[in-house]
């Protein structure tokens, strides 16, 4: 759309319409498909709905509350065996894996409260040390 702007007294500046059409000329008919494009979303959104309602939510640590613990050995450290020492002391339901090396290892477990916290990440301390 070429336009002229003239002010009195002054220079003619014209514009002319920068061609920065990378694909060509394309043209996608969006109107046509709009009937398509509705299935497709109504089908996301029961697909997520019916996810919710059967998984249910499944929060982590940030959410729900529990501490993590990262324990840094001087040597590699089988993860079956910190495993191991955490069930035979009662720590069943403890996530265990590597955290940045093999000699760092991050332990997670649900708490129920702020006080229990600090006396979990005290036992396991003195579980752990002897490895």
């Amino acid at each position: 759309m070429p336009f002229m702007v003239t002010k009195p007294n002054s220079k003619h500046f014209r514009y002319k319409e920068n061609n920065m059409n990378l694909l060509g000329k394309t043209k996608f008919d969006f109107m046509g498909n709009r009937k398509l494009a509705l299935i497709f979303s109504i089908t996301l959104i029961v697909v997520s709905i019916a996810s919710l309602a059967i998984r249910g939510l499944n929060f982590g640590l940030d959410f729900t509350g529990g501490t993590a613990v990262v324990v840094n050995f001087e040597k590699t450290i089988e993860l079956d065996q910190v495993r191991d020492v955490l069930q035979q002391n009662g720590f069943a339901d403890a996530v265990v894996q590597n955290f940045g090396s093999a000699k760092s290892v991050q332990i997670r477990l649900q708490s129920k409260s702020d006080d229990e916290s600090s006396e979990i990440s005290n036992k396991l301390a003195d579980i752990i040390l002897p490895l």
